[in-house]
């Protein structure tokens, strides 16, 4: 072979070299490519949506017309409580209430800030028997990220029945102050707060009942005065006092008798004219 051959040859070697390593290295990167890694962000950062704050409210489930009662509104979770259970941020709200007639109705206050995630509303009823609801919605906030839910509590406005009877105090010496209780069918149901008295003074007394959950019929009230050891009577010289008054029931249901009346006349009809048909002579042919 002489010299010129061999530089070829060494020359088309090296090329083949060369072009093995490429393809050696073009292989590589690709199945390193194709081997999972790292995973870097291309596009906006999704961060996960804050969790809405949970809370109750609390109080009266009926109230009489015009009547004030106290509720009690709890709050925690959201952007406002940090995962250790510390309040960092605000629980802010906003009431209303729902009805066929609202007129007169209020609960004060009707905004604020739940202080350490709890606070008491003051509910003015509306002058109606209905059933309202009582709305409260919150809103947990920090550092710009808000967070709402609403709260609701069913309330039933209800007229109350009244007991209304008067005192008369008959020891020479008056009488401290004390409370009346008062029972409903024999069992305990209230209290009245009677001041001191001098002897002599007659004192009225009233009491409020909502009724709730009496069944129809006649229901008593009862009083007595005995624990004052005769120093003061009712207006009737007695220790004690009752009053009766009757809930009616339900209207009775006469969709049995009205259909049981349709079904007598339909069959009434059947026999009158099957009847009708016996009696009808026949026509020759």
């Amino acid at each position: 072979m002489f010299p010129d051959d061999r530089t070829t040859l060494g020359r088309r070697r090296l090329a083949a070299g060369t072009l093995a390593a490429m393809l050696l290295l073009g292989a590589f990167v690709g199945l390193a490519a194709a081997l999972p890694g790292p995973v870097r962000a291309t596009g906006a950062v999704h961060v996960a949506a804050a969790a809405a704050p949970t809370g109750t409210i609390t109080g009266p489930s009926s109230v009489g017309p015009t009547s004030r009662a106290t509720y009690h509104v709890s709050a925690s979770g959201g952007p406002a409580e940090a995962a250790n259970g510390t309040i960092v941020g605000t629980y802010s709200y906003t009431t209303s209430i729902v009805g066929a007639n609202t007129s007169g109705g209020a609960v004060t206050p009707p905004q604020g800030v739940l202080v350490n995630g709890s606070t008491n509303l003051t509910l003015l009823s509306p002058n109606a028997t209905e059933p309202i609801t009582l709305y409260v919605d919150i809103t947990s906030s920090y550092q710009g990220t808000n967070t709402s839910t609403n709260l609701s509590y069913a309330i039933s406005i209800l007229q109350p029945i009244l007991l209304v009877a008067g005192l008369k105090v008959v020891g020479p010496t008056g009488i401290k102050a004390f409370a009346l209780d008062i029972d409903l069918d024999g069992a305990h149901v209230g209290s009245v707060s009677v001041p001191s008295l001098t002897s002599g003074q007659n004192y009225p007394i009233s009491f409020s009942y909502l009724g709730q959950g009496l069944g129809p019929g006649w229901h008593t009230f009862t009083v007595s005065l005995a624990a004052e050891h005769g120093l003061v009577v009712f207006q009737n010289g007695q220790e004690s006092y009752s009053s009766s008054f009757y809930i009616s029931g339900p209207a009775p249901n006469d969709s049995l008798w009205i259909l049981a009346g349709v079904a007598f006349f339909a069959v009434a009809v059947f026999i009158w004219v099957t009847n009708l048909a016996r009696r009808r002579p026949k026509t020759k042919s």
